[in-house]
């Protein structure tokens, strides 16, 4: 018997996929679909095969050729114009014999085809329908039979009241040569719509064939991800296994977490984080930090670097900018996928950060700060000094200056600095525009007059205003005050240096190293230069190795790495050693003690259990809090020791002079912690109900709920599982007595996680 396979269709659904690539083309695990319906043939002994095309068919011409390689004759028929699934068939009547077995080219199965051949014959059919017995029929024909198999009834497409049976049409068919002559041959024609309601009018056998075996259509992009998932099982059952080209490039410093699938010549660069149930088709780039979860890539997609996918379906070469957001979507090929291509629901915002690039519409994003912020008075802007976020600065300042009556621009700033400002200034509105340390993505942060991230009600009106594209109403230009830059620093370091005993600073020699941008250089030499504190400025390239040297060569105290937002910091005790958070976080425990500054202090709530032991040995009242900046921010305001690295240089130096101690003297004594940390994807919507199933299995145990879902397994050890809050994610921070047991607790439940996922 010979076979004709069905692939002339536009795959309309499966659009933008098949704007530009046939849909029996899609890859399976870089193996086009249809290529698994001719290894099916060949494996039931068809070995003569016919082939209807008709959308883009030179691509698939050119892949199969006449279909040697794969142990079998292929004879193309090529329609100019679409004829239905009848119509192709008609137009290949002179290769059809007596009887013929048609499937679709876009139809992954295992069914019994041998099986199905011998039924036909059995039961004296003219036509011979697969059906399969499914839940939910909606989308497809469905088929209605008596005892002897026979079809009584069918209905293409019903409503589920309409819907008399639970099978339906597969799309494999046997089909006498005779029933070619219902075809029309004027126009199309489709054998569910046309020629089985036909045959059963005239009372022809048209019988059904129920099978139990593998079948699935993938007409729609989530059947056609479902298909990836269900070869996955049938390849490794439950076992959590990779496959990983041998060919494929993957540097150091990239996590893959079990099971994901990398085609060849893949390049997955440092620092990328690859979820489970990730497909990377051949020739694609993963940048560095991008981070992907269930996703499917097909060939020559390009990841840009900190990127975050998450059950996405990316076409081929398409190139997905540095820092995107896209959740949950298809997009097509040959397109450049801009940052801020996310779906309505997916906020802009991360964290109160708002990423801006190139393909941003810039001026629409200016159109949404003024028509949401505009009434609540005059804005401030400042930037970092780096090239990009200065140019954004100017832009968005000349924009609102032609908007607004009042607009101030200070300028090239630290962000504490900027943050101070806003507490002091008559400004309600602060835009501060800076570049992201690990990838130069240019951010966005929207403060209010009290220097706090603007409430999230007002980042979800920008938002939205940002899609709406409405436009703002131009008023005439107005002059401006000017404001001092020298004045705004000097302000700010007369505010720390009152915030610490400056007895203690009379006559001393303490010397320091700083390593920090320029621009934030200038505020830290004013002020060491009122804490009388030599300060030595090391090139912000140094090797730890060198840090280190200079470090004991000039018998410096300490040395402090501030990050280009001025916010975060890195530390070098005297010896040069690098000091971990837990030991940062336990020096300012030491501080607020020794110094009673605080009534509490705050420890973030995925931090060690080590840091309450250690406040706990001082008497030293401590408080769990969440570890957002906004959080943070709120509860301890902006001039803080965890959000400014300049008031912390404050402290640190004050500890040391009131201690007349080494630092690595004095955190000798914290625990070490034995931490592990993981994430997994989890869709927002469900994340409510599996933290409750984590919530229910934790009955019995000492649980807290801040920000997340923090479980006690005994004193010593615990896991909290914390959402994202904007990405569909949970991170998973475990605590035990060793790294082993640290790594078990956090596999335990993603595990978990994974399985309430399924049920």
């Amino acid at each position: 018997m010979k076979a004709i396979i069905l692939a002339g269709g536009k795959g309309t659904r499966l659009q933008p996929l098949t704007y530009t690539i046939p849909k029996p083309m899609l890859p399976l695990y870089d193996k086009p679909v249809m290529e698994y319906s001719i290894e099916l043939l060949k494996k039931h002994g068809i070995t003569e095969i016919g082939i209807t095309l008709q959308y883009r068919h030179e691509q698939i011409i050119e892949y199969f050729g006449d279909g040697s390689q794969w142990g079998v004759t292929l004879t193309y028929f090529i329609e100019k114009e679409p004829l239905g699934t009848a119509g192709g068939i008609k137009r290949a009547e002179a290769f059809i014999e007596e009887d013929c077995i048609i499937i679709s080219g876009d139809a992954l199965t295992e069914i019994n085809l041998q099986d199905v051949i011998h039924f036909h014959y059995e039961q004296k059919s003219e036509m011979t329908i697969v059906t399969k017995e499914v839940n939910d029929v909606r989308g497809y024909g469905v088929v209605t039979i008596d005892e002897g198999h026979r079809v009584t009834e069918f209905v293409e497409k019903p409503t589920y009241e309409q819907a008399n049976s639970r099978l339906i049409n597969t799309g494999v068919y046997v089909i006498k040569k005779s029933v070619l002559d219902y075809v029309n041959s004027y126009g199309p024609t489709d054998f569910s719509f046309d020629i089985i309601p036909l045959l059963l009018e005239y009372n022809h056998t048209v019988c059904s064939f129920v099978t139990e075996d593998y079948w699935i259509d993938i007409g729609q992009i989530h059947h056609y991800r479902q298909a990836h998932y269900d070869l996955w099982r049938k390849w490794f059952g439950n076992r959590q296994e990779s496959v990983v080209s041998d060919d494929a490039l993957i540097e150091e410093g990239v996590t893959i977490y079990d099971p994901v699938y990398v085609g060849e010549n893949v390049v997955i660069r440092k620092g990328a984080s690859i979820g489970p149930y990730t497909i990377i088709g051949t020739n694609s780039i993963i940048e560095a930090h991008a981070a992907i979860d269930k996703t499917i890539l097909l060939q020559n997609v390009t990841v840009g670097a900190e990127s975050f996918l998450y059950n996405a379906t990316i076409g081929p070469y398409v190139n997905v900018q540095a820092m995107t957001t896209y959740v949950q979507d298809t997009v097509a090929e040959n397109q450049v996928l801009p940052q801020l291509s996310v779906k309505p629901d997916v906020s802009i915002f991360k964290n109160g950060r708002l990423y801006v690039h190139s393909s941003v519409d810039r001026e629409r994003l200016y159109n949404a700060l003024l028509l949401v912020c505009k009434h609540q008075g005059a804005f401030c802007l400042a930037s970092d000094d780096e090239g990009e976020a200065i140019q954004l600065r100017k832009e968005c300042f000349s924009f609102l200056r032609s908007n607004h009556s009042a607009v101030y621009d200070i300028k090239k700033e630290a962000l504490p600095v900027f943050r101070y400002y806003m507490m002091t200034s008559q400004a309600s509105i602060g835009i501060y525009i800076g570049v992201d340390s690990k990838n130069s993505g240019l951010f966005l942060e929207i403060y209010d007059k009290k220097g706090q991230l603007v409430n999230q009600l007002i980042e979800k009106k920008i938002e939205r205003m940002y899609l709406q594209a409405k436009q703002a109403n131009t008023t005439t230009s107005v002059s401006l005050k000017k404001t001092s830059i020298r004045n705004i620093r000097e302000e700010y370091c007369d505010a720390l240096v009152k915030s610490i005993n400056q007895h203690v600073l009379l006559e001393d020699s303490t010397r320091i190293g700083v390593i920090c941008s320029p621009f934030i250089q200038k505020v830290v030499e004013l002020l060491c230069k009122r804490l009388r504190v030599h300060v030595l400025f090391l090139n912000k390239w140094e090797k730890t190795e060198e840090i280190k040297r200079i470090i004991k060569r000039n018998k410096l105290s300490f040395c402090i790495q501030i990050k280009e937002d001025g916010e975060t910091f890195a530390l070098y005790d005297e010896k040069g050693c690098s000091v971990n958070d837990s030991e940062i976080m336990s020096l300012y425990i030491y501080s607020v003690y020794m110094t009673k500054k605080a009534a509490f202090v705050p420890i973030p709530i995925h931090y060690s259990s080590t840091l309450e032991t250690f406040a706990q040995s001082l008497n030293q009242s401590f408080m769990r809090t969440k570890a957002k900046k906004r959080d943070l921010l709120s509860l301890l305001g902006p001039v803080q020791f965890q959000l400014d690295a300049m008031y912390a240089l404050c402290q640190l130096i004050e500890l040391i002079m009131v201690q007349q101690r080494k630092i690595s003297e004095m955190i000798q004594y914290v625990p070490h912690a034995y931490m592990n940390w993981r994430y997994i994807s989890c869709p927002l919507e469900i994340q409510e109900q599996v933290m409750k199933k984590l919530l229910e299995e934790a009955i019995g145990k000492q649980v807290y709920v801040i920000d997340g879902l923090k479980i006690y397994h005994d004193p010593h050890e615990w896991t909290l599982i914390l959402p994202d809050g904007h990405l569909p994610v949970l991170n998973i921070y475990s605590e035990a007595l060793n790294t082993q047991t640290a790594k078990k607790l956090s596999a335990y439940f993603v595990e978990k996680i994974q399985e309430y996922q399924r049920v």
